[in-house]
């Protein structure tokens, strides 16, 4: 038995909180990925959740003790422009308030359980856009894309 490191459950937090809170709202065919392939290669509509980068710093001078900031990306693979603009809106709707966290429990490869260990803080949004600007030629599931960028801490 061994449980997931901070980085990866922050991303399964993120993406079994988005698969039912996309249920309970009544969001039929919308798919969530950890993959950026499996989101663009599959069906649309889909989000695609990576965590890009931590910041990690000292909490002071000389202590072991440190923060660590880490920055999400969720992109959002959609049919059409009305479609995008109310699932981006939607998704700042609902991470706002935070995210409960959760360590996962890993037993032969497989999740076994989880723990409710404390909450997402969403720090800053950082971005909130339409990721291409010039759509004319691109695959079809690329010329809906939205970037949704945002950093959070555990607490």
């Amino acid at each position: 038995m061994t449980i997931y490191r901070l980085y990866r459950n922050i991303e399964k937090s993120i993406i079994d909180f988005l698969i039912e809170e996309l249920e309970e709202d009544g969001w039929e065919g919308v798919r969530v990925e950890k993959s950026f392939a499996k989101a663009h290669d599959g069906t649309l509509p889909a989000i695609c959740v990576n965590l890009e980068e931590p910041d990690i710093s000292r909490i002071e001078i000389g202590s072991n003790q440190y923060e660590e900031i880490s920055t999400v990306s969720i992109r959002l693979f959609c049919k059409d422009d009305g479609f995008r603009l109310d699932l981006s809106s939607w998704l700042l709707e609902k991470i706002m308030p935070g995210i409960d966290y959760y360590e996962y429990i890993i037993t032969s490869g497989k999740i076994s359980g989880k723990v409710l260990s404390g909450k997402i803080s969403i720090q800053k949004i950082i971005s909130s856009r339409k990721e291409l600007k010039n759509t004319e030629g691109l695959d079809e599931k690329d010329k809906f894309r939205h970037l949704f960028q945002f950093t959070c801490k555990v607490n």
